[in-house]
């Protein structure tokens, strides 16, 4: 069985984080507001909000993710999925605060915030953190994924 996380939405400070998270650029393996990608960008996102997450990713420890990611590429993204999958609930519909894994047409795994009212927060490559309608994914997400 995978770690318990609590997790309770504080609509004020949902909506101020997602504010901060917004327009923070796109950086292949950053953890930080001066660039992210969608993996530390959820990581971050949740850490910041006060989930107490677990360290560890997949069997390595998070801090060392932009590492990682450098050396294992899409791998890294999957290993991600799964440490996202060991503390969360699967759930049916998207509720706020849930987190949306998806695959796009390469087979990559990508995350999104859902934050309600149909829209995700995203990191796109491009464009960087931005609020989208649910619909605009060219992906349909596989799973929705509840910290409870």
């Amino acid at each position: 069985m995978g770690t318990q996380v609590t997790f309770t939405i504080n609509d004020a400070k949902f909506a101020e984080l997602v504010a901060k998270f917004l327009d923070v650029p796109y950086k292949l393996g950053g953890m930080s507001f001066k660039g992210m990608d969608c993996v530390s960008f959820i990581y971050l996102f949740y850490k910041l909000y006060g989930a107490d997450l677990p360290e560890g990713l997949g069997t390595y420890k998070f801090i060392d993710y932009p590492e990682i990611y450098k050396k294992m590429g899409a791998k890294g993204k999957e290993i991600f999925a799964d440490y996202i999958r060991s503390f969360t609930k699967e759930a049916d519909k998207p509720q706020k605060g849930d987190i949306l894994i998806m695959k796009n047409n390469n087979g990559e795994y990508m995350f999104a915030i859902f934050i309600g009212n149909n829209n995700i927060l995203f990191n796109d490559v491009k464009l960087g953190n931005i609020v989208l309608p649910l619909s605009s994914i060219e992906t349909n997400y596989t799973e929705i994924r509840r910290i409870e």
